[in-house]
């Protein structure tokens, strides 16, 4: 059954006389259009040039931007291996230079067959070249100059001086994750990035087919590298002369069952350094992304095939000049699609073409087949042996091509195939080959395949309606019974500790193992049936499934293409050559014996391995105070290595590593300011012994204590105070701040008693980190400590331009200016002898508070505090005081009444508080003062020369004077009437 599409191109070009992949190289994006940087070159200063490359203009044209893979450079520079540009800042990493897209296998110019070229030799096209980049991130590029005269790729660059601009551009990861990643979860975004490419990804490109010949006399069959792969039928025809599109080339996403989870994988680890990736062991088109204890698989392939076209079926010849048509990665995908789907036809010879019915045909019901084993998928290839046999009618066979010179893969079908299974006495692995010397206690839970005894139970079901439930319930009945010998495969059932008959074994219309077991159960069946789809422990015992495993099978049917496919071998009789093996650092020495008919092999007469030799590059890495990490070179032919420290008078074995790869060992546990020595040697293995090199010794002395303290408080909005605890040992202290992306030195103090430091000119209410280390100047040298480092913030801005804006008799409103950097504000009111909250913002926009329910003419203390609230901390600012007086009272009663057709008279009350009172007369649209007593006994007013039977508006304030303060109360109003 086919689970996906596999590298087929990958795989099968690992392979002697095999499947031919599309010849492309693996370059990625070339684009048409984008932004042109021009660079109006100076002359370099440098005295060692000889023919400045700034003599010539450059325009660096982005192809399909915003990728950074390709670019077009159109200059009058006739040597395009003279210059390149360099990006000494992307974030992709310290190579990120563009230089001629340049073929290695020729050290000449990549040519593509869908352009055009003035001149094939340097490739120039359209007054330009094409350059390759992949590692800019766009921004400021220089141009350098190649001043050496050797091959190209060992080329020497120097800087000109020269510098351009390019636009910003990403890599085709990096866009995956800008396009699609929009989410908040980790894994929504890793969901969104797959559907994402798999949208927009192709398996392969087209390119222009070569011309087919012949490499072998005989077709033949091979197995795969993977799991989930089964077999290859390889071809005896390969293809020269194959030459690339560019079309195939500019698009950035080509991807086989390899690279589209390989891409994945580098878009998890961009999303999250924490994710942790692994390739998926039984599907070789997934890898296993883990995030916060989650494990999730993604993975798949691109879609469609490219294949191999002829010339006359170009359909676009790419230019670059400045009206050529803008490059897309939607019209590329569908030119790539349109040279997919042209017929080609097939001009590989198949008269004597090998193909899966044959197989089936051949192998009939079980046998071993010599075929070609493929060791990995960058690995080599051997021949081996599998065990096949007919699972069908053979009518049904689910295949796919691989390349373009006859290959094909087998997915599944009616050609049945051992994989984890005992078979013949042998061990046939999860890859379907045969593994020599495998014994059953090492692969105890693998299926077992058997020719034996199958019942074949036939059965009708009734259905019957069930009053009680009101439902139809199902009976079966055993209607015949009838045995047959039968190629059996037998799967681990691990819940009962036995092997039962699988189900593809029983023929269709048949009963299968449950339904067997259920007819035992109910006494329909007698319970030997059951006992012949059942394997119990003793009876696996009894069989020896692993009886043969040393032994190559001695009747097998030939598909390695050293002979006729499907040719028969009878017995196999050996025919040994033997080579002498020298021994090395990291193997014993050997005989070894291989058949020159079938390549089995065994080894005999074993001699010990090679010292090792000694180590180098050993040094201490990093010292810490209380440790000391020692590194070496890997010694490829260790098996690992003996670090050893002199302690008590002797010398302590303190570590051993299995591997070779582990270079570096921390000693943890020391004290301070103390020099140890150490002693480090390698180790292999030769037979079941242990050999050693030489030892290499290296000292090192830990790092002095630091400061026991340290500690930071904000002191102002601008400032921040560090103290730290005095160290009896140290010369004094180095304080550093991180600031501008990097650590900056602020002070070093001359003596250990300057214990504390006050940072200034610093932001508000932001937080900043600081670090301290002790140093001791001893015998010319100094030694520093650790650094401790700590945090801290500096205050947030007190309140500005507080004061009270409005007053009542009973209330105060207060108002502030905008602190930006606060969350909100807390306003207090002393009462009672001391502060209380009396309002909290929840916002730093709320700015006026009126505090309501206080006493007339009396005089209220506040005081106001910005805060801000991060992460569940609260930070406050600086208090700042305001007060506010409310209003004196107003007369307690205010009255007016008629006293002719044109007067009124008003009166009031007394108020004691007063000096005199102030009367309005609403007219005219405003308020008009009528009249201002001298005092606060004139309690009534008679306002004349009004109009007949007509209604008016008053009011009145009290006033008090005190010194040259004039205080005023809020105002009383009144409606009258004249006389009509």
């Amino acid at each position: 059954m086919r689970i996906r599409k596999t590298a087929s191109g990958i795989t099968a070009a690992i392979m002697l006389a095999t499947v031919v992949c599309s010849p492309l190289c693996d370059n990625f994006p070339l684009t048409s259009g984008g932004v042109a940087v021009v660079a109006s070159a100076e002359k370099a200063n440098s005295a060692s040039a000889q023919k400045s490359v700034t003599d010539y203009s450059y325009t660096v044209t982005p192809l399909l931007e915003p990728f950074n893979e390709y670019f077009f450079v159109k200059t009058d520079n006739p040597n395009p291996c003279s210059f390149r540009f360099i990006d000494k800042s992307s974030i992709y990493g310290d190579s990120g230079n563009i230089s001629p897209n340049r073929d290695y296998r020729n050290d000449g110019p990549y040519l593509y067959e869908d352009i055009k070229y003035e001149n094939i030799q340097t490739g120039r096209v359209d007054g330009g070249y094409i350059f390759a980049g992949s590692y800019t991130d766009g921004g400021e590029v220089e141009l350098q100059s190649n001043v050496s005269t050797g091959s190209y790729y060992s080329s020497t660059w120097e800087d000109t001086g020269v510098k351009l601009r390019l636009p910003t551009l990403k890599d085709d990861v990096d866009y995956l994750i800008d396009t699609y990643a929009t989410k908040s979860d980790f894994f929504d975004n890793m969901d969104a990035v797959e559907s994402g490419f798999s949208s927009i990804c192709l398996y392969s490109g087209s390119y222009i087919r070569g011309e087919l010949y012949k490499v072998g006399d005989y077709w033949g069959m091979s197995t795969s590298p993977h799991k989930d792969q089964l077999f290859y039928i390889q071809s005896p025809y390969k293809r020269k002369n194959s030459k690339p599109l560019f079309a195939s080339t500019a698009y950035p996403y080509r991807y086989d069952s390899l690279g589209f989870p390989s891409v994945l994988s580098t878009v998890a680890k961009r999303l999250d350094s924490t994710a942790e990736v692994s390739w998926n062991e039984d599907y070789h088109y997934l890898v296993d992304v883990t995030y916060n204890g989650e494990t999730r698989s993604y993975g798949g392939a691109g879609t469609g095939e490219g294949q191999g076209i002829s010339n006359d079926k170009i359909k676009q010849y790419f230019t670059f000049t400045n009206n050529s048509a803008k490059l897309t990665t939607d019209s590329l995908r569908e030119l790539l699609k349109y040279y997919a789907s042209i017929k080609m036809e097939d001009d590989v010879p198949r008269e004597d073409a090998l193909t899966w019915k044959s197989i089936y045909d051949t192998v009939g019901e079980g046998s071993w087949v010599r075929l070609i084993t493929i060791t990995g998928i960058f690995g080599g290839s051997g021949i081996g042996y599998s065990y096949l046999y007919k699972d069908g009618d053979g009518d049904y066979f689910s295949t796919q091509n691989a390349g373009n010179a006859g290959g094909e893969i087998y997915w599944g079908g009616d050609l049945g195939y051992a994989s984890d299974v005992w078979v013949d006495g042998r061990y046939v692995d999860a890859y379907e080959n045969f593994v020599p010397g495998e014994k059953f206690e090492n692969h105890h839970t693998s299926s077992i395949f058997i020719k034996t005894d199958l019942p074949l139970v036939k059965y009708k079901t009734e259905y019957k309606y069930d009053y009680d439930t009101g439902k139809y319930v199902s009976y079966s009945t055993v209607t015949s019974v009838e045995i047959k010998k039968s190629n059996v495969l037998f799967n681990y059932y691990s819940d009962d500790n036995i092997w039962t008959a699988s189900y593809g074994s029983f023929e269709n219309g048949y009963a299968y193992y449950d339904k067997i077991k259920e007819f035992v159960e109910k006494g329909q069946l007698d319970k030997k049936y059951l006992d012949m789809v059942t394997l119990t422990p003793d009876e696996v015992k009894a069989l020896k499934v692993d009886r043969n495993t040393d032994a190559v099978p001695d009747k097998y049917f030939v598909y390695d293409m050293t002979e006729e496919p499907g040719t028969s071998s009878e017995k196999h009789i050996h025919s040994f050559t033997s080579t002498v093996v020298k021994p090395t650092e990291t193997a014993q020495g050997y005989t070894l014996h291989t058949c020159t008919k079938c390549g089995y092999s065994y080894k005999d007469n074993y001699t010990p391995a090679l010292k090792p030799t000694e180590l180098t590059g050993v040094k201490v890495k990093t010292q810490g105070m209380n440790s000391l990490t020692l590194a070496w070179d890997k010694n490829a032919n260790a098996k690992g290595y003996i670090i050893e420290q002199y302690k008590g008078g002797k010398w302590t074995q303190i570590a051993k590593t299995s591997s070779n790869t582990a270079v570096t060992y921390t000693v943890n546990r020391l004290a301070a300011d103390t020099t140890y020595t150490f002693r480090i040697k390698a180790y292999a293995i030769s037979g079941e012994s242990e050999i050693y090199s030489d030892y290499v010794r290296i000292a090192g002395k830990t790092r002095i204590a630091n400061v026991a303290s340290f500690k930071g408080s904000a002191v102002s909005a601008s400032a921040v105070k560090l103290d730290w605890s005095k160290n009896d040992k140290a010369t004094g202290y180095v304080i550093e701040q991180y600031k501008g992306g990097k650590w900056t030195q602020l002070a070093v103090t001359k003596n250990n008693t300057t214990l504390t430091f006050t940072v200034k000119g610093l932001a508000e209410c932001t937080p900043y980190s600081f670090r301290v280390k002790a140093y001791k100047n001893d015998g010319g040298k100094t030694n520093y400590s650790d650094y401790v480092t700590v945090k801290a913030s500096t205050l947030l801005g007190a309140v500005k331009n507080a004061k009270v804006t409005s007053v009542t008799e009973t209330w105060i409103t207060l108002e502030w200016a905008k602190n930006d950097k606060a969350t909100g504000y807390s306003i207090e009111q002393y009462k009672g002898g001391k502060w209380t909250v009396i309002a909290t913002t929840k916002n730093n926009a709320t700015l006026k508070f009126t505090v309501k329910g206080l006493k007339n003419d009396t005089t209220y203390s506040f005081r106001i505090r910005a805060y801000k609230t991060v992460g569940g901390v609260t930070a406050y600012s600086d208090y700042v005081r305001i007060a506010g007086k409310t209003r004196i009272p107003n007369v307690a009663k205010f009255t007016g009444s008629a006293v002719s057709a044109s007067a009124v008279k008003l009166d009031w009350s007394k108020n004691d508080k007063a000096t005199g009172y102030v009367i309005e007369q609403y007219k005219g649209g405003k308020w008009t003062a009528l009249a201002t007593t001298k005092n606060n006994t004139t309690l009534t007013f008679t306002v004349k020369g009004l109009a007949k039977g007509t209604a008016y508006s008053f009011r009145i304030k009290s006033f008090r004077k005190t010194g040259s303060t004039t205080e005023f109360s809020e105002y009383a109003s009144v409606k009258v009437k004249t006389v009509e």
